[in-house]
């Protein structure tokens, strides 16, 4: 059984969106508690970013880096094995989380997300040993540590930091996710995806993912480009002309 895209889920930057091939996080949750099978396709290159996702790449230096992150504590200790089953289990409900940028040769257009063919969820997942009984103080000078790098663009660039050590046998979990792939009402799409509203909530069964494909070749890129780049210019001149002939009629 396979599941319908939703035509009422849009969200822009985490892939949630039936424009790129991607299913409600919602039909795909209510189709596997009706024991479905269901398969998620890799998304597609059509995904360029936007001028205001693009800045964010493009204005970001070694000294003001722009992504953000979410620092959250929780009661008891988290087994960093069971987070990563738990992560392992998640992510084919996230598309974006799978990909990374491409970048067009010359600059011709912006970058675009492609699903990485070399993903491996412990290049992003990562267990922090703070010594025992750390206070929050410890806690946020570790977790600055971690979020000042720029990140890796090779990769897709999101990243998990679990701390175990915490006083009172607490656990805190670090999110770095770079802005130009998820805005702040995305962020919120993704936490109801990673995150259980119940402690003894049923873990979603495994989704089988099909292969991605290689990255593009330069010849792809260049020629995905300039087939963006002139569809661009192209609306452009249809928005200029609508609004000359509007102008002319009043």
């Amino acid at each position: 059984t396979s599941v319908p895209p939703s035509a009422d889920r849009r969200c822009r930057n985490c892939g949630l969106k039936s424009a790129d091939g991607c299913r409600s996080t919602t039909d795909i949750e209510n189709a596997l508690a009706a024991g479905a099978e269901v398969f998620m396709q890799p998304a597609k290159l059509s995904h360029r970013l936007t001028t205001q996702d693009a800045s964010f790449l493009y204005g970001e230096s070694e000294s003001a880096p722009l992504h953000f992150s979410g620092l959250a504590t929780f009661e008891g200790s988290i087994d960093f094995a069971k987070l990563r089953h738990y992560m392992e289990r998640r992510l084919p409900l996230l598309p974006r989380f799978r990909q990374r940028l491409v970048f067009a040769p010359l600059n011709l257009a912006y970058p675009a997300l492609a699903d990485d063919p070399d993903f491996k969820i412990s290049n992003h997942l990562f267990h922090h040993q703070l010594p025992e009984g750390s206070n929050e103080a410890a806690l946020r000078a570790a977790a600055l540590r971690i979020f000042e790098p720029l990140m890796d663009r090779s990769r897709p660039l999101w990243e998990m930091h679990l701390f175990t050590g915490l006083e009172g046998e607490r656990s805190a979990v670090l999110w770095r996710i770079h802005h130009c792939i998820v805005d702040g009402v995305s962020w919120v799409e993704i936490l109801n995806v990673m995150l259980e509203p119940k402690r003894d909530a049923v873990a979603p069964a495994p989704l089988q993912l099909d292969e991605p494909k290689p990255l593009p070749n330069s010849a792809e890129r260049l020629l995905d480009a300039a087939h963006d780049l002139a569809s661009t210019q192209l609306r452009a001149v249809r928005r200029i002309m609508s609004f000359t002939s509007r102008s002319a009629k009043t």
